[in-house]
Formats: structure tokens, C-alpha cells, sequence
């Protein structure tokens, strides 16, 4: 039960980031950045965070 609880607790706080990373990204829009620095910024994102984590669960499930 314990690591079921854990497991939700971390899918809600990488849900949280994400919101935060969408956020980030729609304000820098909003402020006018140039929009290919803003998709570079989250594909290095991207692949640098949120790839590993998703290996990095995938290999917790069975």
C-alpha cells in the first residue's frame, strides 16, 4: 500500500512540474521570446529531464 501511495504522490508532483514547465513556457510566449529558442529550451528539457524519469518509472513497473 505504502508504495502505491508513493507512486501517486511522485506522478502528482511531476504533473505539477509539468504544469510549471507549460506555464513558464506560455509566459515567456506571452512576453514576446522568440519562439525557437522557447521549443530549443523545451526539447533540452525535455530530453535532459522528464526522458529519464519516464525510463526511470517505466523500470519500477513490472
Amino acid at each position: 500500500m505504502k508504495k502505491t501511495k508513493m507512486k501517486w504522490g511522485s506522478e502528482r508532483g511531476f504533473i505539477k512540474l509539468m504544469l510549471a514547465i507549460v506555464g513558464l513556457l506560455v509566459i515567456l510566449s506571452i512576453a514576446g521570446v522568440n519562439l525557437s529558442v522557447i521549443q530549443n529550451i523545451a526539447l533540452s528539457i525535455w530530453y535532459d529531464l522528464i526522458l529519464p524519469v519516464v525510463d526511470w518509472v517505466r523500470s519500477l513497473l513490472p
